[in-house]
């Protein structure tokens, strides 16, 4: 009977296919992901792993707890409220290991501190932790989360902001929404949220649901180790790595300048 037992979790593992949910669309912080299926990690490991950007950022705790999404890939600030409100996910491992989200306006408009924007439409994604850490940084620099109108904008952060919709935004990437208005022109404000009253944190980590890690530890154990080993080959070749992020995602809207 144990040999049928074991003979089982084999062949589980040789043919077990698994969800992954990003945080955004497809970037370069994701280019290890897509390395690690390109280059065959995943299937060393027996794990046949489909990678899908969210149709809502917001609720990828939610398929992840409710196992529509086996693994994702999240805020450290965002996991944390949501632990604390009884959302059975977990990290497993780190992906980006400070803060990258920041506060951004446009220079032309002045807006170079929190405490300009009195009176101002601030624009973010609809994420939670995105909105307390507005507040922070507002009270921070003397004013309050009610001296200004938040507006969700969904993905479309730095075109709310250039089509001036917003006066500003939070929750865009220093490392994406800035250099791709930098392309188009327009040069912007950065606020960072650990120069106003934000603690530093891991800005992007891979999360599971309980049930996954306390039922299926060794799956997890191997999506862990290919997915890192996608990282290593991203930081030893970063071009080689983005030429192969947008080969497998042709039909997404990549800025190949950034």
């Amino acid at each position: 009977m144990m040999v049928v037992l074991v003979g089982c979790r084999n062949n589980e593992a040789e043919s077990q296919e698994l969800v992954l949910t990003l945080d955004w669309f497809q970037n370069a912080n994701h280019a290890g992901i897509y390395e690690a299926v390109d280059k065959g990690f995943f299937e060393d490991e027996g794990l046949d792993v489909t990678v899908e950007p969210p149709a809502d950022p917001t609720a990828i705790l939610s398929l992840v707890a409710s196992g529509d999404s086996d693994f994702g890939m999240f805020y450290q600030p965002d996991l944390m409220q949501a632990r604390n409100a009884g959302v059975p996910v977990i990290a497993v491992a780190g992906v980006v290991q400070r803060p990258l989200n920041s506060m951004m306006s446009l220079q032309s408009s002045g807006i170079d501190r929190p405490g300009k924007l009195s009176g101002k439409k601030v624009g973010y994604p609809g994420i939670p932790w995105n909105e307390a850490m507005l507040t922070t940084m507002l009270e921070a620099d003397g004013l309050s989360r009610d001296d200004v109108e938040l507006v969700d904008v969904g993905f479309a952060l730095s075109q709310a902001l250039l089509a001036g919709t917003v006066d500003a935004v939070v929750g865009a990437y220093w490392t994406h929404e800035l250099i791709v208005m930098e392309n188009e022109g327009h040069d912007a404000n950065v606020m960072l949220p650990d120069e106003w009253g934000v603690p530093t944190y891991y800005e992007l980590v891979l999360v599971a649901s309980e049930k996954t890690v306390r039922d299926r530890p060794e799956i997890v154990k191997k999506f862990v180790k290919a997915f890192s080993k996608g990282y290593e080959r991203a930081l030893s070749d970063p071009q080689g790595s983005i030429d192969t992020l947008l080969k497998m995602n042709p039909d997404a809207e990549i800025d190949e300048a950034v």
